[in-house]
């Protein structure tokens, strides 16, 4: 049995429509796709300066071990954010400053894991964004075996590779690449809604248009 297994080369999303959705925070990505595709609250940023997108690498790591890791480095381009699933191992980190550093200079983007991460202050200094469930100072192996390239779950969210991911220091949003383009064209009246919402605040409402004629309705019993 081969110590890892690599699918076929990723489908990407086009670039532009990366580009595009760029102009979003996770939370509006979740709200473009109904309020659903973002990673639950496992996983949680452990440093992030601001928004970022990228496509989607994924790994199905076994617990306690990052050669499938490294195997995905070798096989991502400029722009990919790797996303490891551990089956949430909690015993030892996947991600340190060591493997952080080579990412940096391939251009991965962020790291993305159920899993745990170390070296919190040389990340920091990095400024390399990861995204994981927690820290340890345990060290992994490096044995296998592990997959790249196929279908893998992290905080709750199926993940295919080539999906776009948005992420910032709210979390992860996961959009499938196949409805990116859909995500796309909902940016515009996203990005709007925001900027009414704003003027609503500075103009000092209260709440927002609707709940008055909630509190009035039939849906409300006052006891």
């Amino acid at each position: 049995m081969p110590d890892i297994q690599i699918f076929p080369p990723v489908r990407r999303p086009d670039p532009e429509v990366v580009k595009a959705l760029s102009r979003l925070s996770a939370a509006q990505a979740v709200d473009a796709m109904n309020r659903n595709g973002g990673m639950n609250g496992s996983i949680r940023a452990i440093w992030c300066e601001q928004p970022l997108v990228g496509t989607a690498i994924t790994v199905q790591s076994a617990p306690h071990d990052v050669l499938a890791i490294y195997a995905a480095l070798a096989t991502s381009q400029p722009g990919d954010i790797i996303v490891a699933a551990t089956n949430a191992y909690q015993g030892s980190a996947v991600l340190g400053s060591v493997m952080a550093g080579f990412m940096l200079n391939a251009g991965i983007v962020a790291f993305v894991t159920d899993g745990l991460v170390r070296d919190v202050d040389e990340l920091d200094c990095a400024r390399f964004p990861v995204f994981a469930s927690g820290l340890s100072p345990n060290a992994p192996q490096k044995n296998g075996p592990g997959t790249v390239g196929g279908a893998i779950v992290v905080g709750g969210v199926a993940i295919n590779c080539g999906d776009v991911i948005v992420a910032d220091r709210d979390g992860v949003a996961v959009i499938p690449r196949d409805y990116a383009g859909n995500v796309v064209s909902k940016v515009p009246a996203i990005l709007q809604r925001e900027v009414e919402f704003a003027s609503m605040h500075e103009q000092g409402h209260k709440a927002p248009d609707w709940l008055e004629d909630f509190m009035a309705s039939e849906r409300i019993i006052n006891r």
